[in-house]
C-alpha cells in the first residue's frame, strides 16, 4: 500500500482556522477558557467510527493517525507520536506560510520511561501557553491504548475542561472542497438507494419471495462495497435498514424489523460516506395504498418544499421548527402528534453533529456551508384495511447543502413517489365470466382510451411539475441578479482592453541598405527585411510587408492594395502610429503595375502571398503568447512516479506522435522521444475540469481530457483543452478476407477488441486516481453520462453530446466542446414545434461580454431528456418556435443590464404567455375530430416565418399591386446582359 501524501496546504489552512476559533472565542462557554488543548487518539476501534478525535484529524491531515496526541498550545502544535509517523508528517513542517502556526514534533519510544520524561516537558509547554491552568480536552471520547494510559498518568494533578462544544462549531462550516465531497456521497446515495434497494424490494415483491428484513440489509451492504455501484472508494455511513409490517422506527439510529418483509408499508434508508463525509437518504415505498395513505404521502412531500424554503442563512433553527408545526397544524391538524421530534440534525465528517440538531430549543442561526440531514416523517398512524397491520408509518429523509441563495436538495430521485397497485388474485380470476363478446370489446376500448388518458395526464403532471420549478428558479435567479446589481453598480462596466502599440515599420535605415539585387525597373521582394520594393517614376520605394493587405492579378496586371484608414476592418489592422498620423497625412491605396510575362507576375505574387502568410502567423503567435498566464514551473518528483504509456496528445505537437504522461509534484508532463526539449507540462491548479472517457463498443477511444483555467502552448497554437488519449483496436485489416456469419476468427477478433477495451480503461482509470491522490482531491475526473447524451452540432460536424456532474461535453471528435454548468445563466430552447424534426438549444452565458454557445439541428426526441436534465440542474430554460437574434439581444442587454432585470430579465422577455399554453389532448377521444387539426394547421401557418423571412419583408411590399403584370423571360435576360 502506498504512503499517505498530506497535503500540507490544507492542513495549515485549517490549524489556522481551529486557533481562530479557539483563541478568537476563548472566554465562550463552547472553549471554557482552555489554555491549551489536548486531542488524543488511541488504538483504531472500527466499532467508534464517528469519534470526535478521528473526525479531527480527517478534518486536519485527511487520515486518522492512531497512536498520536496532538497538543495545542498557544503558538506551536505539538504532535507526540512514532518515528515512523514524523516521517510522513515532515512535509507540513516545511513552509507553512506567514503567520501559520508553528508545528514541532515530539517523539514517542517504546520505553515507558523517555515517554514519560518526554511528556512531562511537553506539559512544561501546556503551562506556559497563556495562564497555563486549563487543558481543553474532548469530552465522552474515550480512548484505549498505552500511549493514552501514559498520558492520563501525566496529566493527573492538571485541571481539565471540555471543548467538545468549540471544535463542534468549528466543524460546522464546510469549505468549497468538503461541500463537493458531500455533493457526491449525496448522489452515490440516492443511486445506491434507487438501483438498489428500492429495485431489490421492487424484485422480492414481484418474485413474491418472502426474505427477512435483515437478510436483505445485508445485500444491500454487501453490493455497497463490493464497487459494483462505483469505481470510487466509499464506505456506507450504518447497515441498511428496511423496515414493514406495522413495526417502524423513525430515530436516526433505527435498525431493521424483524421477521420477514411484509409487502404493505415498506420504510428503505441507507447512509453512504465518500471521502469520509456523510450523505442519507429515506424513501417510503406503499404498496396498494389507500387514498388516505396517498393523501398523506402527498402532503409529505409539499412538507418538504416548506422546510427547503425555510432552511437559508440567516434563519434561527428553533423558528424554523416552529414554522413546520405551524405549517401542519394549518394543513392537517390530525397529524402533528404523529409529527417526528426533530427536523434532522447536522452532517459532515460527523454522521450526527448534534449541536446543529433540528429542534424546538436550538437556538443556532443557520449559515452558508452547513449541511444538514432533513428527516420528515410520520409515526403510528391509524389505518382500517383488511389484511393489514393496524398502523403505518412515512418517512422522508434527504441531505440539504445550505448555500448563500438558500437551500440545495442533494439526494435527489428520478422518481418522486414510490407507490404500486398489485393485483389480487382472489379478483381476478375470471374477471370476464358471463360477459358478451360485444361488452368485452366495448370494455377493451374503453381501457385503451383510459390508459391513454393516465398516459397523458402523467406527462402533463410532470410538465406542470417542472414549469412550476423552472418558475421558482427564475424568480431566485432574477432576485439575485438584481441583488448582485444593486450592490455593485459598476459591474454593468464594460472592460475595453488597450491597443497594442506598435512601433514605426522601417524596412530601410537609408538607401544604401537597400539590396543590390533591387534594379529600377523591377518588382523585388527582399525577405530578410521584410519588405516589398516598388519602381516607381525611377525610383525604388520600399514598402514594409505589414502595410500591405492583399495582392491580386488582372490579366497583365499586379494590384498592391494597401491598408488604409478608410475602413473599420483596415483601421483594426493598421499599426498605432499610422493611426494616429490618419489625419494629417495621406496614404495610398493601391498600386498597379503592368507585367507582360506571366511568369515573373506569378512569381511576384506567389513571394508576396508567402511573405504576407509568415509575417500574420508570426503576428498571430506573438499575440498569443502576450494574452498568456505566466505559469510557474513544473516541479518533477524523484524516483517512480504515476505515468501513462503510448498515449498521444490532441492537440498533437506536429503529426500524431505518441509519447508518455507523467504525473509528477505539482503538475503532469508529456513528453516525445522525438520532441523532448518540447513538453506539455500542465500544472494541477490550472486544470478546471478534468474528464475520463472510457471506450466501448461505440466510441473506440480511450481519454484522459483537461478544461484549464489559462491557455498553454501546444506547438504553434494556444489551446484550452488538451486531452491524451489511445485507441483501442486495430487499425490494419486484411481486404483480401470476406466476412461472413459464425466465422470464428471474427468472434475471436471481437473477443480481443473486448479485452482491449477493458484493459485500456483500466489502465487510464488506475492513472486517474493515482492523480486524484497525487493532487489530494483538488479536482476528480468526471466520467460522461452516455444515457442523457444527445446528438448536436455545437460546431460544424454532428457530434454526441453528453452531460457529466459539471459540464456538457463532447471529447471524441476535435474541436472539442466543453460547457461548464456554473457559466450557464439560461438555455432558450428555439424552432420548438411538432411539424420539425430538430431544434436548436442556445445557452447564454453569465458572462454577458461572451458569445452566447450553440448547439444546432439536435433530434425532437432528445427534447424531453434534455428539459428533464436542465432541470435538474436547475438551470432556466425557456422555449421559442423561432430562432432568436441573439447578438441584437445581447447587445441591448449589455447597455443596461441592471434595467433589463429590473423590468423583469429573462422571464419577461423569453417566457411564452399563458394563453398559448396547449392543452394536451387524446387523438382517439370521441370529442376530438378532424377539423381541430385543420384548425391548428392554419393558425399555426401564420406563424412559420423565420427571422431571415421577416428580415426580407419590407414595409413597401405592403403597397405592391397584386395584379400587376411582372417583366417577360425575354426582358430579365436583355436585362441580364446589360
Amino acid at each position: 500500500m502506498a504512503a499517505p501524501k498530506f497535503d500540507a496546504k490544507t492542513f495549515h489552512k485549517r490549524l489556522s482556522q481551529l486557533y481562530s476559533s479557539w483563541q478568537d472565542n476563548k472566554d465562550d462557554r463552547s472553549w471554557n477558557d482552555a489554555d491549551a488543548i489536548a486531542i488524543v487518539y488511541g488504538s483504531t476501534n472500527s466499532e467508534h467510527v464517528f469519534r470526535k478525535s478521528s473526525i479531527l484529524h480527517l478534518w486536519l491531515f485527511g487520515y486518522e493517525l492512531p497512536d498520536t496526541i496532538l497538543v495545542a498550545c498557544e503558538n506551536t502544535l505539538y504532535i507526540y507520536t512514532s518515528s515512523r509517523k514524523i516521517k510522513l508528517l515532515e512535509t507540513l513542517k516545511q513552509n507553512p506560510g506567514d503567520g501559520s502556526v508553528a508545528v514541532e514534533f515530539v517523539e514517542r519510544t517504546k520505553k515507558a520511561a523517555e515517554n514519560a520524561e518526554t511528556l512531562k516537558k511537553l506539559l512544561d509547554s501546556v503551562h506556559s501557553s497563556f495562564n497555563g491552568k486549563k487543558l481543553g480536552v474532548l469530552k465522552r471520547d474515550d480512548q484505549e491504548g498505552s500511549s493514552v494510559e501514559q498520558w492520563r498518568e501525566a496529566i493527573a494533578g492538571e485541571e481539565v475542561v471540555h471543548i467538545t462544544k468549540g471544535i463542534s462549531k468549528l466543524l460546522n462550516h464546510k469549505d468549497a472542497t468538503e461541500q463537493k465531497f458531500i455533493r457526491r456521497a449525496s448522489s452515490i446515495s440516492a443511486r445506491a438507494l434507487e438501483k438498489l434497494m428500492v429495485a431489490r424490494v421492487e424484485k422480492v415483491i414481484d418474485e413474491e419471495k418472502k426474505m427477512d428484513h435483515t437478510e436483505i440489509a445485508e445485500e444491500i451492504e454487501k453490493l455497497i462495497t463490493s464497487g459494483k455501484l462505483t469505481k470510487e472508494t466509499i464506505d456506507r455511513c450504518y447497515v441498511p435498514v428496511i423496515q414493514s409490517g406495522g413495526s417502524y422506527d423513525l430515530a436516526p439510529n433505527a435498525t431493521s424489523s424483524a421477521g420477514v418483509l411484509k409487502f404493505d408499508t415498506i420504510i428503505c434508508s441507507l447512509g453512504i460516506r465518500y471521502r469520509n463525509y456523510c450523505s442519507n437518504i429515506a424513501r417510503t415505498l406503499m404498496i396498494n395504498p389507500t387514498p388516505a395513505q396517498k393523501k398523506v404521502i402527498g402532503f409529505l412531500s409539499e412538507l418538504q418544499k416548506h422546510c427547503l424554503s425555510l432552511l437559508k442563512p440567516g434563519s434561527i433553527i428553533s423558528e424554523v421548527y416552529d414554522s413546520v408545526i405551524e405549517f401542519i397544524t394549518e394543513k392537517q391538524p390530525e397529524l402533528v402528534s404523529h409529527f417526528v421530534k426533530t427536523l434532522g440534525f447536522g452532517m459532515g465528517l460527523e454522521y450526527r453533529e448534534a449541536n446543529l440538531l433540528l429542534s424546538k430549543k436550538n437556538k443556532t442561526e443557520i449559515k452558508a456551508g452547513m449541511a444538514f440531514n432533513l428527516i420528515l416523517g410520520f409515526d403510528k398512524l391509524e389505518l382500517d384495511e383488511n389484511g393489514k397491520p393496524d398502523n403505518y408509518a412515512v418517512l422522508l429523509s434527504d441531505t440539504v447543502l445550505i448555500t448563500d441563495a438558500g437551500s440545495d436538495l442533494l439526494t435527489k430521485l428520478n422518481a418522486t413517489e414510490f407507490t404500486y397497485n398489485l393485483e389480487d388474485e382472489a379478483t381476478s380470476a375470471d374477471p370476464f365470466a358471463g360477459t358478451s363478446a360485444a361488452a368485452i370489446e366495448e370494455l377493451a376500448a374503453s381501457n385503451a382510451r383510459q390508459a391513454r388518458a393516465a398516459t397523458i395526464d402523467t406527462k402533463a403532471e410532470e410538465e406542470e411539475k417542472r414549469r412550476r420549478h423552472q418558475a421558482e428558479l427564475a424568480k431566485k435567479q432574477l432576485d439575485e441578479r438584481i441583488r448582485r446589481y444593486n450592490r455593485d453598480n459598476s459591474a454593468g462596466n464594460s472592460e475595453t482592453q488597450a491597443p497594442v502599440i506598435q512601433t514605426d515599420l522601417k524596412s530601410y535605415a537609408s538607401a544604401k541598405d537597400m539590396p543590390p539585387p533591387a534594379s529600377v525597373h523591377r518588382i523585388f521582394v527582399d525577405v530578410d527585411r521584410e519588405s516589398l520594393v516598388l519602381p516607381i517614376y525611377g525610383h525604388n520605394v520600399p514598402f514594409h510587408i505589414s502595410t500591405i493587405k492583399n495582392v491580386t492579378k488582372d490579366n497583365e496586371y499586379l494590384r498592391v492594395n494597401f491598408l488604409y484608414p478608410g475602413t473599420q476592418a483596415n483601421i483594426h489592422q493598421l499599426n498605432h502610429k499610422a493611426l494616429a498620423d490618419a489625419k494629417t497625412k495621406s496614404f495610398i491605396r493601391e498600386l498597379s503595375f503592368c507585367i507582360p510575362d506571366q511568369n515573373a507576375l506569378g512569381s511576384y505574387m506567389h513571394q508576396v502571398k508567402q511573405l504576407l502568410k509568415v509575417v500574420k502567423q508570426r503576428e498571430v503567435m506573438n499575440e498569443q503568447k502576450r494574452s498568456l498566464v505566466k505559469q510557474e514551473s513544473l516541479k518533477l518528483s524523484k524516483g517512480s512516479v504515476p505515468r501513462l504509456q503510448q498515449v498521444f496528445p490532441r492537440p498533437s505537437i506536429s503529426g500524431k506522435t505518441s509519447g508518455i504522461l507523467e504525473a509528477h509534484r505539482n503538475g503532469l508532463r508529456f513528453f516525445s522521444a522525438k520532441r523532448q526539449k518540447q513538453p506539455i507540462d500542465i500544472l494541477y491548479k490550472n486544470v478546471r475540469y478534468a474528464f475520463f472517457q472510457p471506450c466501448d463498443a461505440r466510441e473506440m477511444i480511450v481519454a484522459l481530457h483537461f478544461h484549464l483555467y489559462d491557455d498553454i502552448m501546444v506547438g504553434r497554437k494556444k489551446t484550452k483543452d488538451i486531452q491524451f488519449c489511445m485507441e483501442a483496436t486495430e487499425l490494419s485489416q486484411s481486404l483480401q478476407k470476406s466476412s461472413r456469419y459464425g466465422d470464428p476468427d471474427e468472434y475471436e477478433e471481437e473477443r480481443r477488441e473486448r479485452a482491449m477495451r477493458k484493459k485500456y480503461n483500466k489502465v487510464f482509470q488506475t492513472f486517474a486516481k493515482e492523480v486524484e491522490a497525487q493532487v489530494n482531491n483538488a479536482f476528480e475526473f468526471d466520467i460522461p453520462y452516455k444515457k442523457l447524451g444527445f446528438y448536436g452540432v455545437p460546431f460544424k460536424s454532428l457530434v454526441f453530446i453528453q452531460p457529466t456532474v459539471s459540464c456538457l461535453v463532447q471529447l471524441i471528435e476535435a474541436p472539442f466542446f466543453v460547457l461548464s454548468l456554473q457559466d450557464i445563466e439560461i438555455c432558450s430552447l428555439e424552432r420548438v414545434s411538432f411539424q420539425l424534426q430538430q431544434f436548436d438549444a442556445i445557452f447564454v452565458l453569465k458572462d454577458f461580454s461572451k458569445n452566447v454557445v450553440r448547439l444546432d439541428s439536435i433530434p425532437m426526441e432528445s427534447l424531453e431528456t434534455l428539459k428533464k436534465w436542465l432541470d435538474s440542474c436547475n438551470i432556466s430554460y425557456y422555449e421559442s418556435p423561432e430562432n432568436l437574434m441573439w447578438k441584437r439581444i445581447m447587445k441591448v442587454i449589455k447597455e443596461d443590464p441592471q434595467g433589463f432585470f429590473e423590468q423583469g430579465g429573462w422571464a419577461d422577455m423569453l417566457a411564452a404567455p399563458d394563453d398559448e399554453v396547449e392543452e394536451v389532448q387524446d387523438p382517439d377521444d370521441d370529442d376530438f375530430s378532424e377539423e381541430d387539426f385543420a384548425m391548428e394547421e392554419d393558425e399555426d401557418s401564420l406563424e412559420l416565418i423565420s427571422e431571415d423571412d421577416e428580415s426580407g419583408i419590407s414595409e413597401e411590399d405592403d403597397d405592391v399591386d397584386e395584379d400587376e403584370d411582372g417583366a417577360d423571360w425575354d426582358d430579365l435576360e436583355e436585362e441580364c446582359r446589360n
